[in-house]
């Protein structure tokens, strides 16, 4: 009746499973401490390699810039800014 908890951390010990498989297993929290950041680093990586090769790298579908501009909050961050000029 305790919750358990994985922290499922690439190149950890702990093997990778879907949450799936861990929700099989008995876990119910999920911790992927470092997937955002290492897949953004990879991402990076590939695609600075591509443009010094003289290439465009590509990398799938992109996000409109608009989606950008929402996740980070520029609406609000603008209106912030507006009050103190």
């Amino acid at each position: 009746k305790i919750p358990l908890m994985v922290n499922a951390a690439e190149g950890g010990k702990t093997p990778i499973l879907s949450p799936a498989e861990y929700r099989d297993l008995g876990f119910s929290m999920i911790v992927y401490p470092g997937t955002l950041l290492l897949r953004t680093l990879g991402m990076l990586s590939r695609t600075l390699a591509a443009l010094r090769a003289g290439q465009f790298a590509d990398e799938g579908s992109l996000p409109e810039f608009s989606e950008f501009t929402e996740v980070a909050g520029m609406k609000e961050w603008m209106a912030i800014d507006g009050k103190f000029k």
